[in-house]
């Protein structure tokens, strides 16, 4: 029987060895695939085995890295302690955003967490940099134009911003602003020149996103040229009515109507021996605000260059911009001149700013008595009425003050108001008459006040939020309408604007019947002017005469008189007069027991 045990045990430990002695297939320890399909064997040896038809990556561990020297706990038998040697080649990725170098992917070395750098691609090809105009000496100032590397995708391009831009004049940084021109798909940056003979230089460089962008720079030299002048006019200030506003007011404002094109045309004279060669148009629009933009066939004429512009109502009705902080949209025109002089090529940039906002482009007002008047932007002279006031008391004159009355006589102080023509049913169309203490709501004032550009604004007898404007703001707006007629008259051709205007008395420029003066564009079309109508934008004045101080009618039907805020001396204050058969304006002082119409402007 022992002999027959030991037999068995024997050939039981034969077989173990023989087995132990087989071929071995070692399989993946993980297999994330397809293992459905049973001929997707994970391969030999490998720990973990992914396919591609799991077509997913890796997502590392998110932990929060309080220390760079120190494992979060839980990652080693140490518990976090200190360092952890075994863990050398962790990856985790960190949110904690306190961390000195951010969030990000970390890899542990054994004794420091070491952040992951992006990868920097790159380099980016160099940016073509020209000028606009030929040669390397410039008049004026310069244009230099930045075209796209044809290597270049549209996001790159997209992300060329002012930080990859340096500009220096004269050996100093300029300041300026790079604008990009949807039209040609290139971006623009101008240089104005302050001095004969300085070297303007700009240089482009950087990053965009990961890419290193390789530096290029272009040096011209540019020297002064102050004959030149250029503007741009048109447009500029639209309201958009909203919807769901239920202010009763919205149903006197004029909205803007963005089924029709608006025209920006360029005015200025050119220098001296220089004749243009070239205008070129382009804009910038948040919002996609524009839908399309038309530059008119090229002319040396100044006046003759115009750009048409239709604004897209789908990306500005109703966009909530509107009603926070308004969409601009800036219009520019680019101009070359070249004469065969020394300086042989001159460039000159000129904008017009657009604004598109609900409830803030002066459209109308209504006055304490419930008045309504319309309104309108006139460029950088403001937002002034297009209608004569018709008050008789506001906030800070109440009812009573003023008193219906048209024989002030030599008592400056009385604060009378009437009617044109002394006809109570001209006041609808006309608005009334003052006195000078009536709409200033001065007296006393003996001084000259004539040139302050700091006398304060005086609401007088406008509405809250308005003032009776200074002779230094008429200056300004006859100046707007004269340099920018097609934006408020059917005039195209503007007028070169003189200093001397603004301190000259009389008719100016002179007494002239025939010539297109200012005083045209801003009359009615009844009384020979070119004026838009008041709900359209033009300044529209009408002729509503004047009462002498005894009462007497003067000038109804042919003459237009409005008082400014500016004194002349104590018997006298500043107006403004245009009569029918006139082109100009008139600029002097009245007798203050006149009574004549006004015009408020907005506060500023």
């Amino acid at each position: 029987m022992k002999k027959m045990k030991i037999m068995r045990l024997g050939t039981a430990v034969l077989c173990a060895v023989v087995w132990l002695l087989q071929p071995v297939t070692l399989q993946a320890q993980v297999h994330i695939g397809n293992v459905a399909d049973p001929a997707n064997h994970p391969v030999g040896g490998a720990l973990l085995d992914l396919t591609t038809s799991d077509q997913l990556g890796l997502l590392p561990l998110q932990v929060d890295i309080e220390y760079l020297d120190k494992i979060p706990e839980g990652f080693s038998e140490r518990g976090g302690d200190g360092p952890a040697a075994d863990l050398k080649g962790l990856v985790v990725y960190n949110t904690n955003t306190a961390l000195a170098d951010g969030v990000g992917i970390y890899v542990w070395d054994g004794a420091n967490w070491n952040k992951v750098a992006p990868i920097v691609a790159g380099p980016l090809e160099a940016v073509e940099i020209t000028t606009l105009g030929t040669g390397d000496t410039f008049c004026g100032g310069v244009t230099f134009k930045l075209t796209k590397p044809a290597s270049w995708s549209a996001a790159d391009w997209g992300g060329l911003s002012i930080d990859n831009v340096t500009a220096t004049l004269a050996g100093a940084d300029y300041p300026g602003t790079l604008t990009f021109n949807a039209v040609d798909d290139s971006y623009y940056y101008a240089i104005t020149a302050a001095a004969v003979g300085q070297a303007a230089v700009l240089t482009v460089d950087g990053t965009i996103g990961t890419s290193v962008l390789t530096e290029s720079t272009k040096t011209v030299t540019v020297n002064l040229n102050t004959d030149s002048s250029f503007a741009v006019g048109g447009e500029n200030c639209f309201d958009i009515k909203r919807s769901s506003d239920t202010d009763p007011d919205w149903t006197y404002r004029v909205q803007a109507d963005f089924t029709k094109t608006y025209d920006y045309a360029l005015s200025g004279t050119v220098g001296s021996g220089f004749t243009i060669t070239s205008v070129t148009w382009s804009y910038t629009s948040p919002e996609d605000a524009v839908e399309t933009f038309t530059p008119e066939t090229f002319s040396t004429t100044p006046a003759s260059n115009k750009v048409t512009v239709k604004y897209n109502p789908a990306n500005l009705i109703g966009n909530t911009n509107i009603d926070a902080t308004g969409i601009q949209v800036v219009i520019t025109a680019t101009i070359v001149a070249t004469s065969n002089g020394a300086c042989p090529t001159a460039v000159y940039t000129v904008s017009r700013t657009v604004k598109i906002k609900n409830a803030d482009c002066c459209t109308s007002v209504f006055d304490a008595e419930g008045n309504f008047y319309y309104a309108h932007q006139f460029g950088d002279a403001g937002c002034w009425m297009t209608q004569n006031l018709k008050s008789t008391y506001n906030d800070i004159m109440p009812s009573g003050t003023l008193t219906e009355a048209n024989n002030a006589g030599t008592d400056y102080t009385k604060k009378y108001y009437y009617y044109p023509n002394n006809d109570i049913a001209n006041k609808a169309a006309y608005g009334l008459l003052y006195t000078w203490a009536a709409a200033s709501d001065r007296t006393g004032v003996s001084s000259n006040e004539v040139g302050s550009t700091s006398q304060a604004q005086t609401q007088g007898i406008c509405p809250s939020g308005w003032h009776l404007p200074s002779d230094v703001e008429w200056n300004q707006l006859e100046k707007e309408i004269a340099t920018n007629p097609l934006a408020y008259s059917s005039q195209t051709t503007p007028l070169a604007w003189k200093t001397a205007y603004e301190s000259n008395t009389g008719y100016r420029p002179d007494q002239d019947f025939t010539a297109t003066y200012w005083g045209r564009q801003m009359k009615t079309s009844s009384a020979a002017g070119s004026s838009k109508p008041s709900d359209a934008g033009g300044l529209d004045v009408l002729m509503a005469g004047a009462l002498a101080a005894n009462g007497t009618v003067s000038g109804y039907g042919t003459y237009a008189y409005f008082w400014t805020n500016t004194g002349s001396t104590s018997a006298s204050a500043f107006t403004r007069r245009l009569i029918s058969t006139y082109q100009s304006v008139h600029r002097g002082a009245t007798t203050k027991g006149v009574q004549e119409a006004v015009r408020c402007r907005k506060d500023v």
